[in-house]
């Protein structure tokens, strides 16, 4: 494993959403010199955008959120949750990356999720979590086998109707007085597995998006000096699930059009968190090896993910420079996290592969 991650973590690739903003900049806050880069945005307005410092500023931000602990709390806290632990082991773990470190104006302060991921993430500490993780598994494959049982030729299952209810609270005075909330919650899209979307009841005037990708409900009130501002959506659609084995793949799969569109848009970078260059070609193939077929590409780039990289809670997605690289570093991932790894190499070997995300529901 060692030797494929030096492929591409050897050239340092590393990607930046604020391209426009000062290199020097750009060092001094990946090396956490968050106080001097705020006095320099003070001081020195000019230096780059108000809308590029204000990014920065939030950036710093969501960084110092993550990391709320300093080193030393965060012994004590490893130590408070697992009796048996030395200093020396925790240490350990730390240069493995199983505690992810990060130095904030010359304090090494640890990741907030470190104390939930240890036993995700070291060997010695994982055994019942992996038993429990087991269960949850076997309960989930039930309900796939059992969807998987009523498909329809096109992989759909009998539909099930789903009643939900969304809120969202602003707690008290956390905003002043008769200032407007505004709030957008999450409606179903409609799609060939989701369909009957209806909106049942909210909180407020209720107004809906039009033909955007997200489908909201928007929503907004004045907040009330000492108490809660909340909104609320009850919503109900039907769903379905959709399967294809690999036999039926194998059986109805034929050649790429490479000069279509579609082709064209999901093979190609998305850069910072879609990585497609040599050196990415150079870590898909050396897992895949001699191995051609696409499909079996695939599964081969899945498999060495799930066998080398577990899941581990994740840091603001907005912190990170790039995504797919930051989990090749660490050896470990949230399922956002590995995904982008999972695209980007199923890119780089001319596979079409894309993002999707939504509400997982289990029975």
């Amino acid at each position: 494993m060692k030797k494929l991650l030096g492929i591409l973590l050897s050239t340092g690739v590393a990607f930046s959403a604020n391209a426009a903003v000062p290199q020097e900049v750009r060092n001094m806050v990946d090396g956490g010199a968050f106080a001097a880069v705020e006095k320099l945005l003070s001081e020195n307005p000019g230096t780059i955008t108000t809308v590029e410092a204000d990014s920065l500023r939030a950036i710093m931000h969501r960084v110092r959120g993550d990391f709320e602990n300093t080193y030393e709390e965060g012994v004590a806290l490893i130590q408070k949750k697992f009796p048996h632990t030395t200093r020396e082991m925790i240490d350990a773990w730390a240069k493995k990356k199983y505690i992810e470190v990060r130095n904030i104006d010359g304090v090494d302060r640890v990741f907030n999720k470190t104390v939930s991921n240890l036993d995700r993430l070291v060997p010695e500490l994982s055994k019942h979590r992996k038993a429990e993780a087991y269960a949850g598994f076997r309960e989930l494959e039930e309900a796939a086998l059992k969807a998987i049982n009523v498909s329809s030729d096109k992989g759909l299952s009998l539909p099930v109707k789903v009643t939900l209810r969304f809120s969202a609270t602003v707690k008290p005075d956390a905003v002043p007085a008769g200032s407007v909330v505004r709030a957008w919650l999450p409606f179903p899209v409609e799609s060939e597995r989701q369909s009957d979307a209806t909106l049942i009841s909210s909180s407020d005037k209720a107004t809906f998006s039009q033909g955007s990708v997200h489908n909201t409900v928007y929503m907004e009130k004045k907040a009330v000096k000492g108490k809660e501002t909340r909104f609320e959506i009850v919503v109900s659609y039907k769903t379905r699930s959709q399967y294809y084995s690999k036999d039926y793949i194998a059986a109805h799969k034929s050649d790429y059009d490479k000069n279509s569109e579609f082709y064209k848009k999901y093979t190609s970078a998305e850069y910072p968190h879609i990585v497609v260059n040599d050196q990415m070609r150079q870590l898909a193939k050396s897992i895949v090896g001699n191995e051609t077929d696409p499909l079996r590409q695939a599964s081969l780039i899945y498999e060495w993910e799930d066998t080398y990289f577990p899941w581990a809670g994740a840091r603001e997605y907005s912190t990170i420079p790039c995504i797919p690289q930051y989990v090749l570093e660490m050896g470990h991932g949230d399922c956002g996290q590995v995904s982008l790894l999972y695209i980007s190499l199923l890119r780089s070997l001319g596979i079409p592969a894309r993002w999707e995300s939504g509400y997982m529901l289990e029975e």
